[in-house]
């Protein structure tokens, strides 16, 4: 099949997604397929695998995620989006029970990898402007997770925040279409 995103791994499950929607999971030493799952909807960025949770991000903004012992399916995330975004889907980090996630309209969420229930959701900049085009303020590329948690949007600024309690650090104006 043909892959439609890089690969996640955990060092002992590599995950890919085929352009179909398909989630292939090998054993990271052997190469041998584990299982396959449908996410039914397209993949761009890497899968995220923690907590034997695998995480994807579905283009249309929707988190999904699926047991990495034998891919059922556990839970989904989903919230609106604006009617204009780039077609640059930010990939997740998932670690410590939380997937972190940038989302269109300058949104970054923390998910409980266990259930799938919201932990916080933090702005990183606010759109701003007339038109849908002025207004764009996207995530950009997938947070950078430290003691910190950074993230950049297209249109907006660059923040970072604390991860234990959402509280921002600090923030500049910034614009970037490819991340940190």
């Amino acid at each position: 099949k043909r892959l439609s995103a890089g690969v996640g791994s955990d060092g002992t499950l590599a995950v890919v997604v085929a352009t179909d929607g398909t989630l292939i999971a090998l054993d990271a030493h052997t190469g041998t397929e584990r299982w396959r799952a449908g996410a039914n909807a397209e993949v761009l960025a890497a899968p995220a695998i923690s907590d034997g949770v695998v995480v994807v991000r579905a283009s249309d903004s929707r988190v999904v995620a699926f047991d990495a012992d034998d891919g059922k399916w556990r839970w989904m995330y989903q919230r609106t989006t604006p009617a204009l975004a780039l077609r640059n889907y930010p990939g997740l980090i998932a670690t410590e029970g939380v997937a972190v996630v940038g989302y269109p309209g300058g949104k970054l969420a923390a998910i409980n990898l266990e259930n799938g229930g919201p932990i916080w959701e933090l702005t990183v900049a606010s759109p701003r402007g007339v038109t849908e085009l002025e207004r764009m303020n996207d995530v950009a590329g997938t947070a950078v997770l430290g003691s910190d948690i950074c993230a950049v949007t297209f249109h907006g600024r660059i923040a970072c925040f604390d991860p234990r309690n959402g509280s921002s650090l600090w923030a500049r104006d910034f614009s970037s279409a490819v991340g940190m």
